[in-house]
Formats: C-alpha cells, structure tokens, sequence
C-alpha cells in the first residue's frame, strides 16, 4: 500500500503539496480564529487598528515582521500544487494533443505555458494594486517620497509576498529537479538567488515600491516571451510577429519606466537650478538695494553738510 502510495507522488507530484494544504485547512477549521498558529500562514499579519477619526474609507494598513515568512512559505506550498497539478493534468494532455511526442518538448511547452498563466493573471494584478499607490503610471518621484514606506494596504502586501512566494517556488522546482537541466543551469540558479535576496532585501529596508514596478515590468515582459516560446514549441506560424510583439511590449514597458525616471530627474534637476537662480536674483537684489541705499546717504548728507557749515559760517 506504502509502495503504491510512494509511486503515485512521485508520477502525481501535486499529491504531497496537497496534503500539506489539506492538513493545514483541517488544523485552522479546528479554530478559525486569529489566535490560532496556523492563521498566520493563510492570511496577512501585523495588521494596524486605525487612527481615532480617521477616514473610514481609508484602507487598513499592515506593518511587517517575521510572520510574514510564514505567508510565504504558505503560499509556496500553494503555488507548488497549483503548477504541478495544472501542468500534468491539463497542459500535458494539451502538449500531446499538439503533436508533441517528445517528453523533453512537452516539458517545456507545459512550463512555458504555465509561466505565461501565471504571468497572465500577475501582470494585470499588479498594474491594479499599482492603481492604488502613489507611484501609477511608474511615478518615479513618488517612490522616494515619504520614504521609508513601512506599511502597506492588503492588496499591495498580499500581491508582493505573493510573488515573493512565486520565486521561491521557482528556486524549489530548481532545486529538486523537476526541471529538466538546461544548459544555462547555472545561470538560471544564480538568477534566482539574486532574485530572492533583492526581493527579501526591499521589502526588509522599505524599498517595496520600487520592488512594486521591478516585478511589473518583469511579469509583462515576461508573459510575452513565455507565449513566444509556446508557439515556437508547436511550430506555429505566429512565432515570428509575436515574438516581434514580445520585443514591442518590453521596449515599451522597461524604456517607458526609464524615460519617465530621467525625466523626473531632469525636473528636479531643473527646479534645483530655478529655485538657486531665484536665490541669487534675491540676494543681487538686495545687494544692489543696500547699495543704492548706501549712495542715496551720501548724496544727501553731503549738500545738508556743507549747508549747515556755510551757516555756522
């Protein structure tokens, strides 16, 4: 029965990751409350009780803390089972309904596909928790304002260790091999490690807004590319002008978000050198102020000076 059990997780990978989640709703169901351990893994911690009269319109703010390990690590037991059990249930079947008959060629096609489905919800997810920031449309300037932005809106918490959780999934699937190795392996390996620290790193020192724009150009990019490479796994005729798109998309996403930073700092840069003109205009003014000042007394002292001595005279 063990030996069964053992064969079917090693074809069916998306049973383990199952378990897990089943036994965690079953220990939370117990007592669904905040007191309860396991309640720190499924939802948002450090959430912050308003202000007294404050707008109650206003979102409900959340700080940040060693708890939040826990979501991730929830959310990347989750994501393991979402990509496993899509990938062998339906995009498998999928890839041998495209003609794919290489194992090698539908692993590929089932990873890129999936890549693009998860990219595909993502990406527009993360343009609306945008919406809701101070830094929509890719508003440089606003990411240093008000800077350290220590708390956040659920949405914009929920979204930044969701994907926190999505690359450490990624590192995982790297890890235990369910991968087939490509030549870039190591490459890919290091990528992923740069990647987790910069985004434990932003969001450990503040810098979560910037983090907020680095994983939306990335996600729509992205998502392009992915769906590229699925088509050119099928042979399809759109290969070519899609991946013509792909390049479009990104030209515009990631040199968008750099024009707009060089010209906010080309405007601050102008109101710098205004503000220190206006400066040096006011202090030239009194300058020349003190001056004429200066001249108009002697102009007078000197008539009502000889005056007065030709009188005393």
């Amino acid at each position: 029965m063990l030996r069964r059990f053992k064969h079917f997780a090693l074809k069916h990978t998306w049973v383990l990751p199952l378990i897990i989640l089943a036994v965690c709703g079953a220990l939370y169901a117990v007592n669904p409350t905040k007191s309860n351990i396991i309640h720190r893994f499924i939802f948002l911690s450090y959430e912050l009780p308003r202000e007294p009269g404050a707008d109650p319109s206003t979102p409900t703010q959340y700080g940040k803390g060693p708890w939040d390990i826990a979501f991730v690590t929830f959310y990347t037991v989750v994501l393991s089972f979402t990509r496993e059990f899509i990938m062998q249930e339906f995009l498998r079947p999928l890839a041998r309904k495209a003609g794919l008959k290489s194992r090698a060629k539908q692993s590929r096609f089932m990873e890129q596909l999936y890549t693009a489905i998860y990219f595909g919800f993502l990406g527009p997810a993360g343009m609306y928790v945008m919406s809701h920031t101070p830094i929509w449309y890719f508003n440089t300037r606003a990411m240093y304002e008000n800077f350290p932005h220590k708390t956040h809106a659920a949405d914009f918490k929920f979204y930044y260790l969701f994907q926190a959780a999505y690359w450490a999934q990624q590192a995982i699937v790297l890890l235990l091999g369910l991968e087939e190795r490509r030549k870039d392996f190591k490459e890919l390996v290091g990528h992923h490690i740069v990647s987790l620290a910069l985004i434990g790193l932003s969001y450990r020192f503040h810098f979560t807004y910037m983090g907020l724009a680095v994983y939306i150009t990335h996600d729509i990019s992205d998502f392009f590319l992915a769906t590229s490479k699925t088509l050119n796994y099928i042979d399809h005729w759109a290969t070519g002008p899609y991946f013509f798109v792909f390049i479009i998309a990104y030209r515009f996403v990631v040199y968008q978000t750099a024009d707009d930073d060089r010209s906010e700092a080309e405007a601050s840069e102008a109101e710098e050198i205004e503000g220190s003109n206006e400066k040096s205009q006011s202090l030239t003014n009194g300058h020349a102020t003190s001056v004429n000042g200066h001249a108009n007394g002697n102009v007078v002292s000197r008539p009502n000076g000889n005056a007065s001595k030709k009188s005393a005279r």
